[in-house]
């Protein structure tokens, strides 16, 4: 599995292109924005989709999720807000479906920091073993949180998702926008682990480092930091 290692605050972190960080010292994989249960809520607004396309659905971040962790042999997952789409979402099949992935990563303690999305964390917090944290959880460098605008510490780096930040990437005969990393002097800035958000296109400033996910692969298109 293809990993770009960087140091960011002063710390090791390797950028995975399944759109998720390990923050190696403390053993922690970092996530944001999974909307499982999308379409569930989607069926449930009167959308025709399958019974056999919504567990797909929900196979697709989990099986990446478990690849990453077996990669990584984090100890901790901490999931940056919106691990939920909607209250609608919450069907019994998926509930217990995901119930069932967690089970077979019991040793794993699995941290949610509520985003904008996660109106009914606590309908699946025991089922799922879940751990729900504060909106903003500050472990030194770093301040976690879902929105940037919750962060309260101006002399932490704060980790957030919510933006789902895209940039484009473009040669001469053609560009293409594809999801990003992005790291400013104050913001570490996640993808949408859902890969089917969109997100919006960044244009970086001069003292933002970039790191978009191309394909396979995530590429340094502007680190001005020294990695390690």
């Amino acid at each position: 599995m293809n990993a770009l290692r960087i140091a960011i605050a002063d710390q090791a972190v390797s950028l995975y292109p399944q759109r998720a960080a390990f923050w190696h010292e403390p053993s922690t994989l970092l996530v944001a924005d999974l909307h499982l249960g999308r379409q569930q809520a989607w069926r449930a607004g009167g959308v025709p989709i399958s019974d056999a396309a919504q567990i797909a659905s929900l196979d697709e971040p989990l099986q990446r999720l478990t690849a990453l962790l077996q990669a990584t042999n984090a100890a901790r997952l901490l999931v940056l807000g919106d691990l939920l789409h909607a209250p609608a979402g919450l069907t019994d099949a998926m509930v217990t479906h995901v119930a069932a992935w967690r089970a077979r990563h019991a040793d794993l303690r699995l941290e949610v920091i509520p985003g904008n999305h996660d109106r009914k964390l606590d309908h699946v917090a025991e089922a799922w073993n879940l751990i729900v944290r504060e909106p903003h959880v500050c472990e030194p460098p770093f301040e976690f949180v879902h929105d940037p605008a919750d962060a309260t510490n101006a002399e932490l780096l704060a980790c957030s998702g919510h933006i789902h930040p895209m940039v484009r990437l473009a040669t001469a005969r053609e560009s293409v926008r594809v999801p990003a990393f992005l790291v400013t002097p104050r913001l570490f800035l996640f993808p949408a682990f859902s890969g089917l958000f969109s997100g919006v296109t960044i244009d970086p400033t001069p003292d933002t480092r970039v790191y978009p996910i191309a394909g396979d692969r995530v590429i340094a298109l502007r680190d001005s930091i020294a990695t390690k």
